[in-house]
């Protein structure tokens, strides 16, 4: 099929960055840029940097696709930490971004304070040509990853969700023709909300190359067998965690052990919470999946019937179910079907491209008694209905792909004027 086309926005745009001086102590280094790049492997605080573009051969085939051959980047002067990425400070740095973004303000269904439980929906990615400044469908990498970010779109806490890149269906390619649909992907995220977002964070939805790509058609032209993930992408409005407010519910929290074929690779799976859910869910009468969140799994030793400890690991799996006030659904730890979770935990993974053998342990299953939580009203926390970081459709019917350049020189004006700012524990 030929590719699609579009027509992106013109931006025309000029940025300076300002800078204070801070304390000397203050003043480290940023960590590598992400990706291969020459030129700027080591950015000093407070200084700017060019990235040249490397060799065919010696970066990751979406890198070389989605970033410009030279940007800039920039460490803030009061850099206190050295993990700190670079912030690209070049407009038109970026080539590549999911053509629109559903979910452009976002509600949370958990109203536990420092917990949050949402969905995420968005249409496939695009990439901006430099030289004919056209946009065209492209997905030569394996997955969508998922990040709670500031308004300077750096990473806010450890957890990222990743989402598979789908093959696009006859009925796309009919029916699509020049339309962006924005609901092909979507993700359902929950968790701890990150204690460095009381101001506020937003989700980005930014392409992801694995290790373990496999459909890359550039293999032995460009290396496959690295990750990168393009460093800014789109974002949705700014999430409030509700702290007690919206709809009133009932929380329990379960627990099980089980016995993995190869429980650390099941475990670092982009698959495994998606996996989890769908089984988890399945295995319990009166229950779907939006009620089943904040999954996570520890490796815990294996043991004998005696209580004697046996050579290898299995997973503990600890998730908490969400259930409206109004409902009659009671559960216990009788809910679950162990045979049955471990059946579909197999059946379901094995739909997500993994093999592996399962048993979970009946006499490990465990539910704590119901809490209730919300109800407080939205005065006790809500989420904003603003727009997405994006610029909007044009009249025109251009897409949302010149937009990019806008977010980068937004974010960089903010963070030349409150550089330390961008730098609050993670």
């Amino acid at each position: 099929m030929a590719p699609t086309t579009m027509a992106p926005t013109t931006v025309t745009t000029v940025t300076t960055v300002t800078t204070v001086a801070g304390p000397a102590a203050c003043a480290l280094p940023c960590a590598k840029f992400p990706g291969v790049a020459v030129g700027c492997s080591s950015v000093a605080a407070g200084a700017t940097a060019t990235c040249k573009k490397p060799a065919e051969n010696k970066a990751a085939g979406l890198q070389l696709e989605c970033m410009a051959q030279d940007f800039k980047v920039f460490c803030p002067l009061n850099n206190n930490m050295k993990t700190t990425v670079p912030m690209v400070s070049s407009a038109g740095a970026v080539l590549c971004q999911v053509c629109k973004l559903k979910t452009s303000s976002v509600t949370d269904a958990d109203p536990r304070p420092d917990q949050f439980s949402t969905s995420l929906s968005w249409g496939r990615n695009l990439r901006t040509s430099k030289l004919t400044n056209k946009s065209v469908f492209y997905e030569t990498f394996d997955f969508y990853k998922v990040l709670i970010v500031d308004k300077y779109g750096s990473q806010m806490g450890d957890k990222t969700w990743d989402t598979p890149v789908k093959q696009m269906t006859e009925a796309e390619m009919v029916t699509q023709g020049s339309c962006c649909k924005d609901d092909t992907y979507s993700a359902a995220v929950s968790g701890a909300w990150p204690k460095s977002c009381t101001a506020g964070c937003s989700f980005m939805v930014t392409p992801y190359q694995s290790k373990k790509v496999k459909n890359d058609p550039y293999d032995g032209y460009h290396v496959t067998k690295m990750d990168f993930v393009v460093p800014m992408g789109v974002m949705t409005a700014v999430f409030t965690d509700s702290k007690g407010g919206g709809v009133a519910i009932t929380v329990q929290t379960a627990s099980f052990e089980m016995e993995v074929s190869n429980p650390k690779e099941f475990l670092a799976s982009p698959h495994f919470e998606s996996t989890m859910r769908t089984s988890i869910a399945d295995s319990m009468e009166g229950v779907d999946m939006s009620m089943i969140v904040n999954i996570r799994a520890t490796l815990v030793n294996a043991t004998s019937a005696s209580n004697r400890r046996l050579a290898g690991e299995k997973l503990k799996v600890t998730f908490d179910v969400l259930i409206p006030a109004t409902s009659a659904l009671k559960i216990t730890a009788t809910s679950i079907d162990a045979t049955k979770l471990s059946e579909n935990i197999v059946k379901t993974a094995k739909a997500n491209g993994i093999t592996v053998t399962v048993k979970v342990d009946a006499a490990s299953l465990v539910m704590s008694a119901p809490e209730k939580a919300g109800g407080g009203g939205s005065g006790s926390g809500s989420n904003t209905t603003a727009e997405p970081i994006i610029l909007k459709e044009q009249t025109d019917g251009a897409t949302r792909m010149g937009g990019l350049s806008a977010i980068l020189v937004v974010l960089m004006t903010l963070a030349g004027m409150s550089a330390s700012e961008s730098l609050s524990s993670k």
